[in-house]
């Protein structure tokens, strides 16, 4: 019985033994073959090492044009050719539309279903202040009854005209109303067809008629416009300044002009270097409308005041961010600051009688 139990230990350490060797055998051909591949395939020397690092930060480089070009979306030529953007375009002096000097700048607004009451009192200031002014209406969807309202008092004087704005030609998002891609566009076309416009949003109203100061001013500079006291940066989306391939920290002290009333000439520059691209935008739902856009939970009380309020102006944005290009950052040289009020708002009344900041139909900023 001993041999046996010797017997069987000594194989079961033989075993062992043979694995072992096994084991030992298979990390010896492991760390040849490694041996015989540091020999073939060196290591990299430290300039290879920095060479691939420039390479890679060379690539880095590279993407950030495409990037750009990626926000460059082509708009239709035919859209640019309809609104009046030819190899031979019609410039101020020069008019489509015959019309008298004392008639023009023609005062334009559009107006939507629901704000025909806000439109005749426009119309009735417009010819109590400024009788001789051209008025031209856009119909932005007019229902029958206001339609035939509105013309009723255009047919009783020879200065109005109603012009539809055909949605159908342009780009779906043309017709949503709370980007007003179209107020761009009746203002191009105004220019086209007369060669200088007064813009007033339907729900302004003329209160003077001291408007000299600022047609000189517009005439000269190629438009008058009235700022605000928020800075570009805060009424635009940071999304869309890189649309235009500029930054928001250059805008932050840009007073932003407002649109519900501005005074624009067709003169070469205002017409390729400021038309032009704020078309171009309104037309590209990228660029008016960027993701995360909206314009509603404003905070204009939010400091330091320059940063975004939260609310995207859409059309207004484009304008300020193009005339901050094109003016160097300053509004000085367009800015109205004769002190005259020559345009007020239809204010919602409340119940206690008293004016909301909500303007009927127009822009909110920062209540007075």
């Amino acid at each position: 019985m001993p041999v046996l139990v010797m017997t069987s230990v000594g194989a079961h350490m033989w075993e062992q033994m043979k694995t072992k060797n096994f084991y030992a055998a298979l990390l010896l051909v492991f760390v040849s073959l490694v041996a015989v591949w540091l020999v073939v395939s060196p290591a990299p020397d430290l300039h290879t090492i920095v060479s691939d690092a420039h390479k890679k930060i060379s690539n880095l480089k590279n993407l950030r044009p495409n990037l750009k070009k990626a926000q460059e979306v082509e708009v239709d030529q035919v859209y640019l050719h309809l609104l009046g953007f030819t190899k031979n375009p019609v410039l101020f002096p020069n008019k489509v539309f015959r019309a008298t000097d004392e008639q023009l700048p023609v005062i334009s607004s559009s107006i939507a279903s629901g704000e025909i009451t806000q439109a005749i009192h426009l119309l009735k200031t417009a010819h109590r202040f400024l009788p001789s002014k051209l008025v031209l209406f856009f119909d932005l969807g007019l229902d029958y009854s206001d339609l035939s309202l509105l013309r009723s008092h255009c047919n009783s004087s020879t200065s109005c005209i109603v012009k539809k704005l055909d949605f159908s030609k342009f780009p779906s998002h043309v017709e949503y109303k709370y980007m007003k891609a179209y107020r761009p566009l009746c203002i191009q076309t105004a220019l086209r067809e007369f060669g200088s416009v007064i813009w007033v949003d339907s729900h302004m109203y003329f209160i003077s008629d001291q408007l000299n100061q600022s047609l000189t001013q517009a005439q000269d500079v190629g438009l008058a416009g009235w700022v605000i006291s928020n800075p570009t940066s805060a009424v635009t989306h940071p999304k869309m300044f890189e649309y235009f391939k500029t930054e928001p920290d250059k805008y932050y002290f840009h007073h932003a002009v407002e649109l519900n009333h501005i005074i624009v000439f067709n003169t070469p520059h205002i017409h390729k270097e400021l038309m032009l691209p704020w078309v171009k935008c309104a037309l590209t739902e990228d660029c008016i409308n960027p993701t995360g856009a909206q314009n509603t939970g404003c905070n204009y009380r939010r400091r330091p005041f320059f940063r975004y309020s939260g609310c995207h102006h859409y059309d207004m944005s484009a304008l300020n961010i193009i005339l901050g290009l094109i003016f160097n950052f300053s509004s000085q040289q367009y800015a109205v600051n004769d002190g005259v009020r020559v345009f007020d708002p239809m204010y919602k009344i409340s119940e206690t009688g008293a004016r909301n900041i909500s303007f009927i139909g127009g822009d909110r900023y920062i209540a007075e």
